[in-house]
C-alpha cells in the first residue's frame, strides 16, 4: 500500500512540475519574456563573470 502510495505522489509531483513549467513558458510569451531556463542561465553567467567588482 505505501509503495502505491509513493508512485501516486511522485506522479501528482511530476504533473505539478510540468504544470509549472508550462505557465512559466505561457508568462513569458505574453510579457514577452525569455524562459525561465534561459533566463536562469543569464543570471549564472553574470553573477560568475569578471564584470562585477568582488
Amino acid at each position: 500500500m505505501d509503495h502505491d502510495l509513493d508512485k501516486l505522489i511522485a506522479w501528482i509531483d511530476h504533473r505539478d512540475a510540468e504544470a509549472e513549467q508550462w505557465l512559466n513558458e505561457q508568462a513569458a510569451e505574453r510579457f514577452n519574456l525569455k524562459p525561465e531556463s534561459e533566463m536562469a542561465a543569464y543570471i549564472k553567467d553574470v553573477l560568475s563573470s569578471d564584470l562585477l567588482p568582488d
